[in-house]
């Protein structure tokens, strides 16, 4: 039962079009555990069947995420679910470029003649189709740090106009991990604002021993398709590359320095680190194969209840895409990243439908979590019922219920009002509030929930564990690993429905309480992504709401669901 019928498969796969029209609800209904079922055995069938080597490992933007997105949309037909569009039903389609590399890995350096090892030594990546840079200068900036509030800035002192920027991935030990984070995706920016021609970032040893290899980076990151939205602004930088400890060591050998002292001075809180000019002479090749294509966000609606408060929609998200394949027939299928998220998410949607709560709830499958989160930042940009405000969002991705999980952390939700509210949940779950014992994986920036929050919209990310922290570290790169039919699931599906109830229970807090959430006016987060000012948008009486729901009639209905372009949201314009 909890595999799925190659019959299935066929039904899904003669059905799909250029509209991915559904395939017939029976056919999928006659697989599947029914509602009388316990909640495990929904979670157990349905994880498996996204996780089906049949599903080709859900790449987004490939036919097997196009099956996985059918069968999504199905569950959400079967249990009700309103669906967002007249024609398109459950689907919302994501415009994307496809990037398909010229070169292995993506690309070529050459230093003083001699070539760094593509895809052992360095990887890379351009949207451009084939450029080459020569005899470029090279220049180290320590971290690239650009920070008012450490008082530090890398580039002080530098021209960088026309060089290969080479900086260390990441931010300083000390510098709390969400900071850390969010200071992490800006590098590359940093570099491009200063007139950079290609940026180069070193993985540091933590992150290859503590993350991610250079290895499994280089096979998983860059061996295939890079997916970014269409309508993503084109980068003045030439390309962007990664290297490792053994591509690291060869560069600052080459250029008459120590790479572990250059890293230690980096590490610094005190003092300003110097960027150096390393003497050296680099030439490099980038290229890329571009196609456009659209690849599915499958979202579901259950209207809210209370006439004051259903014009407001609480976003619970979930990625449903992973790695698909790689080297030829190697597939990664995904189980715990995120067909589990997935399968909660349907479980969720079937607990809410049943006993709906006062706001609306929108239920995302998201695509694109592997690729930047492009799914989540479509949907957060192009929200899917117009004249409705989404207030919050829960989002499920990995559950790490390998064994029996007795903590959490709870990302994004202490900026904001959410805190209480989420502490609550976990409390009555039995659930300990922890500090994140995993900062190294970077966990505030890498799921969906951060799509929301950088357009000021307060969101929470559960990581949930127990026992051993090294053996949730295990379980994370192990999410990343293609199938083995011989190692054992890290999934505990009575676990999983625990972790169902908690969300379950935490949603309709969030959905039901009088007050949407905002943001903590103090937090760094709410200045930075230009949070409108919170007793402005969201600390109105309930009288006030009452006459504005009047005024607007914005109770959901089936029939007020846009079927055409959805209306913007008037939210925080996103600052990059």
């Amino acid at each position: 039962m909890v595999r799925m019928a190659w019959a299935m498969l066929l039904v899904i796969a003669s059905s799909m079009t250029a509209a991915l029209a559904s395939p017939p609800a029976a056919d999928i209904q006659r697989t599947q555990p029914g509602p009388e079922a316990p909640a495990s055995m929904r979670l157990e069938f349905d994880t498996a069947v996204l996780s089906d080597d049949l599903m080709e490992g859900r790449e987004a933007g490939k036919r097997g995420h196009d099956f996985a997105a059918q069968f999504v949309a199905e569950r959400f037909r079967s249990l009700g679910l309103t669906p967002v569009s007249a024609t398109l039903e459950y689907f919302q389609l994501v415009p994307v470029t496809v990037h398909s590399p010229r070169v292995r890995g993506g690309a070529k350096l050459w230093i003083e003649g001699d070539l760094f090892e593509p895809g052992l030594e360095i990887v890379g990546f351009s949207r451009r189709d084939d450029i080459r840079l020569a005899h470029a200068p090279i220049v180290f900036v320590n971290y690239g740090l650009v920070s008012k509030r450490y008082r530090r800035d890398d580039y002080k002192g530098i021209d960088v106009r026309g060089a290969i920027v080479v900086a260390i991935k990441g931010a300083p030990s000390w510098i709390p991990a969400d900071e850390r984070a969010w200071l992490t995706s800006q590098q590359a920016a940093q570099a491009e604002a200063r007139g950079a021609a290609a940026f180069l970032s070193i993985l540091p040893p933590s992150h290859e021993t503590d993350v991610e290899s250079f290895a499994d980076l280089a096979l998983k990151r860059y061996s295939g398709d890079r997916l970014v939205p269409a309508s993503a602004r084109h980068s003045s930088l030439l390309g962007e590359a990664v290297m490792g400890r053994r591509g690291a060591e060869k560069l600052f050998t080459k250029a008459r320095r120590s790479f572990a002292q250059h890293y230690a001075q980096a590490e610094r809180s005190s003092g300003q680190p110097k960027p150096v000019k390393l003497k050296l002479k680099g030439s490099m090749r980038f290229g890329s194969r571009a196609v456009s294509v659209s690849s599915p966000n499958v979202v579901g609606i259950v209207p809210g209840i209370d006439p004051y408060l259903a014009g407001e929609a609480v976003v619970v998200t979930a990625h449903l895409d992973h790695l698909g394949r790689r080297e030829g027939e190697m597939v990664f299928d995904g189980a715990l990243d995120n067909a589990a998220g997935v399968a909660a998410l349907l479980e969720l949607a079937k607990d809410i439908a049943e006993q709906p709560a006062r706001r609306t709830i929108i239920f995302a499958a998201t695509t694109g979590g592997e690729h930047d989160l492009l799914g989540s930042d479509y949907l957060a940009a192009n929200p899917v019922l117009a004249g409705s405000n989404v207030v919050a969002n829960v989002n499920l991705d990995m559950p790490l219920v390998g064994n029996a999980f007795s903590w959490a952390t709870a990302h994004g939700a202490r900026r904001t009002s959410l805190a209480p509210l989420v502490s609550a949940s976990l409390s009555r779950a039995g659930v300990r509030e922890v500090h994140d014992p995993l900062p190294e994986q970077g966990f505030f920036t890498r799921s969906d929930h951060y799509s929301f929050m950088r357009r000021g919209i307060p969101s929470v990310y559960l990581v949930v564990g127990g026992g051993d922290v090294n053996r949730q570290r295990a379980d994370v790169r192990l999410a990343g690993q293609p199938s083995d039919p011989d190692q054992p699931s890290p999934l505990r599906f009575d676990e999983l429905s625990r972790y169902v109830g908690l969300h379950q229970d935490m949603v309709r807090e969030i959905a039901d309480a009088d007050l949407a959430p905002r943001w903590n006016e103090e937090d760094v987060f709410a200045t930075l992504f230009n949070e409108p000012a919170p007793a402005a948008r969201t600390q109105r009486s309930r009288k006030a709401a009452r006459r504005q729901a009047s005024a607007s009639s914005l109770v959901v209905e089936a029939s007020q669901v846009s079927a055409s372009a959805p209306a913007e949201l008037g939210q925080a314009p996103r600052r990059d």
